[in-house]
């Protein structure tokens, strides 16, 4: 499966699947997890943070063994999904689990609103290539 870990290792060291690169289906390819991250490749979210390793890796840019610096974002209640945490909607800002993190007071954007721009023009970009 091309993850970087050896099909015996992956049977009989680390259970996971040597057919498939991504046996969690977090975002990171199992050798990733072992070998860079240090994280479970049979474990979504390996700190229980509520937000999966791969979200935490690749979008928030936190610690996936650190669960404290998780991001939270609450369910907005309007059935549309938006605002809720999850694999299809990873949050980008919003209230960080100790408490509201600087210029989020109201748990919205507030002075990270240029984080939003910086993302979608990186999205952009990447598109184009």
């Amino acid at each position: 499966d091309d993850d970087g870990l050896d099909d015996g290792d992956e049977v009989l060291e680390w259970g996971t699947d040597p057919l498939d690169a991504d046996t969690d289906d977090d975002g990171l390819d199992d050798g990733d997890e072992v070998l860079e991250w240090g994280t479970d490749p049979l474990d979504t979210d390996t700190d229980d943070g509520s937000v999966d390793d791969g979200t935490e890796v690749l979008v928030n840019h936190t610690d996936p063994l650190d669960p404290s610096d998780d991001v939270i974002q609450e369910d907005t209640g309007d059935g549309d999904d938006t605002g809720d945490t999850g694999p299809d909607n990873p949050p980008l800002t919003g209230v960080y689990r100790g408490g509201a993190c600087g210029g989020c007071a109201s748990g919205g954007a507030g002075g990270h609103s240029w984080i939003l721009v910086l993302l979608a023009a990186t999205a952009l970009l990447r598109r184009r290539w």
